[in-house]
């Protein structure tokens, strides 16, 4: 399995990312979600993880399964009649999950804020 931290800096933090659900978590940064991306096998993983890992390798860091052709490194995400209707559903899924868990703001430190209503909660 890859290992690889996401270097993208957030302005939150979660409150207890210890008890989130592996499912709800990238195999690659071990990070929860960031912009949910699935392959054509059905793994999801963060879009810059997967865009960073498909270069230099052909297949899914999960199940091997051969992504992208060895001479067609352009085509890293599958056409979309390669994809099931499962995976825009289950993007908006994990999404939702992921925007419900709580957060503490890094500007002004409060906590408790569901990670979904952070730009609301910034813009005031």
């Amino acid at each position: 399995m890859a290992t690889a931290k996401n270097t993208t800096v957030f302005d939150y933090e979660y409150m207890d990312e210890a008890q989130i659900d592996s499912e709800l978590k990238c195999a690659i940064c071990t990070q929860p979600f960031q912009n949910p991306t699935n392959l054509p096998c059905q793994h999801t993983f963060c879009q810059h993880c997967i865009k960073a890992w498909l270069k230099s390798n052909t297949s899914c860091p999960t199940c091997r399964r051969t992504v992208i052709n060895h001479n067609d490194r352009h085509g890293i995400f599958p056409k979309p009649d390669e994809t099931s209707i499962l995976s825009p559903i289950k993007t908006r899924v994990i999404i939702h999950q992921l925007d419900r868990l709580l957060i503490r703001c890094k500007h002004c430190q409060q906590i408790n804020i569901q990670r979904g209503n952070l730009l609301d909660h910034q813009s005031k």
